[in-house]
């Protein structure tokens, strides 16, 4: 097998194939073999069909399917062995093949390559880093749900306005009666989310066994509250035009931990919060180093939408097009990807100038760096239920269930990377530390039509 690169200009190459007999007919009569040993054939026993009707009947498609195989893997084997890099992937130019009668073949592919570019980024080139100050509004919100966390929960005679009632629901007619087979569910209702104030009114000072005639999609905060609610999904919620009767069985009345001592032990065993006001500042630096992740995530963003603008290059947009519409799952037609070119563009210029900055800086993702990143997002989703201190066999058993996930473990390797460019971006650029708070981080976050 004879393989040839021809550059056509800087951005595109034609990948000439040249195909021997010798380079395949092996393969071929072995897969012959395999089928004559398998296939079922009606008038022949199985196993015993002869070489001649397997070959009249499977000969041209083991041929078609050797040749490709031996096309593929030797295309991919030249593209790495010579340093070839290119973009998408490589292209059939369509010609007639007569796989029936000849021998050798020849085969041509269009190939798009990576273009040269050169990222300067240096000290003259200045970015804001947004450092988030947690304020006593969020400090407040946050030591108040610790506080419910920790809580204690009391079943009172009556309900109040911050309780949870749970009991049952049974879909009622018109005059309140029990409907036959109509929807019923167990479900928990939080009184402030009621938003009917009628209905709230009825809740209030109810206990066990009070029945309540309400309709849940327009009592409740949202239609997801009333989903919830009565056990269905959004296509019987929208269908659903009568009323349902609650039966409440159990009035639940969250009774906040205190601030002390006790529970700053149990939140902090090394001992290094006592006080009220010690406690505070300890949710103050975790909050700011919470929000961290916020303010990297902007500078990254930041980083990247600077570097684009600044760095301009070519690439081979015919080629690009063609190879899109090769590689759609649905037929598009040219119209559609014109309209979406400039955003693929966008992104695709981003990849070849990564690439270039994570050769040049020995950016790797190794297999340790996946796993320690696994473990910090499990560690910190367990933490926001309260499980602050886990098992290292049972945390281990749970970061190998995320990474066993293929795609679990793409997003997290891409995770460690941006991580190990954002810290590439601060060495590379003149930082500039600016303090915000919350709200105005939010507010810089929105899109543009919402400002």
């Amino acid at each position: 097998m004879n393989i040839t690169l021809e550059n056509i200009d800087s951005l595109n190459a034609v990948l000439k194939i040249e195909v021997k007999a010798d380079d395949y007919k092996n393969d071929v009569e072995k897969l012959l073999k395999d089928y004559q040993k398998k296939v079922h054939i009606p008038g022949f026993r199985s196993g015993k069909v002869p070489k001649g009707v397997v070959r009249k009947k499977f000969g041209i498609s083991a041929k078609v399917e050797k040749i490709n195989e031996l096309v593929s893997q030797n295309i991919g084997n030249y593209l790495v062995e010579n340093n070839v890099e290119y973009l998408g992937g490589p292209l059939p130019v369509n010609k007639d093949v007569d796989w029936e009668n000849s021998e050798d073949f020849s085969f041509e592919y269009e190939l798009g390559l990576l273009p040269e570019v050169e990222v300067k980024i240096n000290k003259r080139n200045k970015l804001s880093y947004f450092n988030i100050q947690a304020d006593d509004k969020q400090l407040t919100e946050y030591a108040t749900n610790i506080a419910n966390r920790y809580g204690t929960v009391q079943n009172p005679d009556a309900a109040e306005e911050g309780d949870m009632v749970y009991g049952e629901f049974t879909q009622v007619d018109a005059e309140g009666n029990h409907i036959e087979d109509g929807i019923s569910n167990k479900g928990t209702i939080a009184i402030a989310k009621l938003v009917d104030d009628k209905v709230k009114a009825e809740f209030i000072d109810s206990g066990a066994n009070t029945r309540i005639v309400f309709n849940p999609k327009t009592a409740l905060e949202s239609q997801q509250d009333a989903m919830t609610a009565l056990g269905i999904d959004e296509t019987t919620l929208a269908n659903i035009d009568s009323e349902f009767a609650y039966t409440i069985e159990t009035v639940n009345r969250m009774i906040p931990a205190e601030l002390n001592e006790e529970l700053f032990t149990k939140l902090y065993p090394e001992g290094e919060v006592k006080t009220e006001e010690e406690f505070k500042a300890k949710l103050k630096e975790e909050a700011e180093n919470m929000y961290k992740n916020d303010s990297d995530r902007k500078f990254y963003n930041d980083a990247v939408e600077y570097i684009l603008g600044k760095e301009e290059f070519d690439l081979p947009e015919a080629f690009l097009k063609k190879w899109i519409k090769a590689n759609q799952e649905n037929e598009v037609t040219d119209e559609q990807i014109d309209a979406d070119f400039e955003n693929y563009k966008t992104m695709l210029r981003w990849q070849v100038i990564e690439s270039k900055l994570g050769k040049e800086n020995e950016i790797k993702v190794e297999p340790s760096d996946i796993e320690a990143e696994a473990k910090q997002l499990v560690s910190l989703q367990m933490a926001q239920y309260g499980q602050t201190e886990i098992a290292d066999d049972m945390l281990d058993g749970i970061v190998k269930n995320v990474l066993d996930n293929e795609e679990e473990r793409k997003n997290i390797a891409k995770n460690v990377f941006d991580k190990k460019m954002t810290s590439l971006f601060k060495d590379k650029f003149k930082v500039e530390d600016k303090e915000v708070s919350v709200d105005e981080f939010v507010a810089m976050m929105k899109p543009a039509e919402e400002k």
